[in-house]
């Protein structure tokens, strides 16, 4: 089962794709689940 925090880091850093392409993947993956994980807190 897929929890919450995932489902939105997987959303959030797609995003993130979009508005930073040329950025790591790494970089955007690590601040799309710092993210997830601050507005599921």
């Amino acid at each position: 089962m897929v929890t919450l925090t995932e489902r939105l880091s997987k959303h959030i850093t797609a995003e993130l794709f979009i508005r930073l392409p040329k950025q790591r993947k790494t970089q955007r993956e690590a601040l799309g689940t710092l993210v997830a994980t601050m507005l599921d807190a």
